[in-house]
């Protein structure tokens, strides 16, 4: 997977160890420099975030659903940076493409917004 891979999944909550979600996850990455995390985007914008260690079956941090952060669906997803001082790279189809905390997904960081063409 490129650096902005997608995986189109949808877990159904129901048998088989799916899990469910309010929206399609769309993309989904390992998080360099962290092991045990993966990082995914939604269709409905929002930034999820596993740690393998947890024994729970639903991410252990997500993004809240704001106009501060995505509006539309997630498709990129990449931890960019050094060991010791790293960021996670959204971008979306609202034209956004946000900084993150690992240790906070309440609001990114910082944000750049594409003027359409």
């Amino acid at each position: 997977m490129g650096p902005c891979g997608s995986a189109h999944q949808q877990g159904t909550g129901r048998g088989g160890g799916g899990a469910h979600f309010e929206s399609p996850v769309v993309s989904v990455g390992f998080a360099r420099f962290h092991p045990n995390l993966l990082v995914g985007g939604t269709y409905s914008g929002q930034i999820i975030l596993w740690d393998n260690r947890s024994h729970r079956r639903t991410p252990v941090q997500r993004s809240p659903l704001s106009a501060a952060a995505h509006t539309h669906p997630v498709y990129c997803v990449n931890v960019v940076g050094t060991q010791n001082a790293n960021n996670l790279i959204t971008v979306s189809t609202d034209g956004r493409m946000c900084s993150w905390s690992l240790d906070m997904l309440s609001q990114p960081q910082a944000f750049a917004h594409s003027a359409p063409s």
